[in-house]
């Protein structure tokens, strides 16, 4: 599996000047000026602004939050989103809807502390919290955030209890993901085969011969034969041994289990 930094979280009470910083972790990490912070703070009070006018009005919090580029999201006291933009979607998610879903569920680990604590910080009483924090988005990325919350507690909705919007601020690759791009496209390929290919695929990486996997599966030597053609041209392999070599690369990686 790919690794990364333990993850440090710098929180400020964007209502002071100094601010205060909570260090949770490790990496040495810097808070970024106290500038920086307050022109991010701009963009997000006119957000603020836009969805306290929506749920006063009891109209649907959509406009304030789908045309912002910055990450928006709309969170239950529970920690379950109720509403969030498609740049969200986007940076944590991926092709799952998060919507209905506790963070937990989708969220890279990485990230999961950082958003359960300020969630907490905001539920515990705090009217808003704003920090800067490195983890890993839905595409494996190594990224740092910079991230704001503000309660909805109290403005009547029998729900809506936190808003949230992130900027990403930086996004970097490390060198052993970087070597791995080949082998995740690799196992886009392998994935896109059908489900009995991708088994005699396993089969023929675990040395079982072809009567075997026929009789295994119920089917013929040559249908068991043609697949392997198929296989080898799909995922641009010349051989069984170049096969092997794949399949135990993806294995060790952490991709799937394939029993080799």
């Amino acid at each position: 599996m790919i690794g990364y930094p333990q993850s440090t979280t710098n929180f400020y009470n964007p209502r002071s000047r100094l601010g205060t910083r909570v260090n949770t972790g490790g990496n040495g990490m810097q808070p970024d000026g106290f500038d920086q912070v307050e022109s991010f703070m701009a963009e997000c009070r006119s957000i603020v602004s836009e969805v306290h006018a929506a749920i006063l009005a009891d109209t649907p919090t959509d406009i304030a939050i789908n045309s912002r580029p910055d990450c928006v999201f709309i969170k239950a006291t529970d920690g379950t989103i109720l509403d969030c933009n498609d740049s969200y979607r986007k940076l944590f998610s991926h092709h799952v809807s998060p919507t209905g879903r506790l963070g937990s569920a989708y969220l890279d680990e990485s990230l999961i502390a950082a958003s359960q604590l300020s969630d907490q910080l905001i539920i515990s009483g705090a009217d808003d919290v704003v920090f800067t924090h490195p983890c890993r988005d839905s595409h494996g990325r190594s990224i740092t955030l910079r991230t704001y919350k503000s309660s909805l507690l109290g403005l009547g909705h029998p729900r809506y209890a936190i808003l949230g919007i992130c900027r990403l601020m930086r996004v970097s690759i490390s060198d052993r993901h970087v070597r791995l791009l080949p082998l995740h496209a690799s196992w886009n390929q392998f994935a896109k085969l059908k489900p009995r290919d991708q088994q005699i695929a396993a089969a023929l990486a675990r040395g079982e011969k072809l009567k075997t996997i026929a009789s295994e599966l119920s089917v013929s030597d040559k249908t068991v034969e043609n697949a392997r053609s198929q296989i080898f041209r799909h995922m641009n392999l010349d051989q069984a041994a170049d096969l092997i070599k794949l399949l135990v690369r993806l294995q060790d990686n952490g991709f799937a289990d394939f029993g080799l």
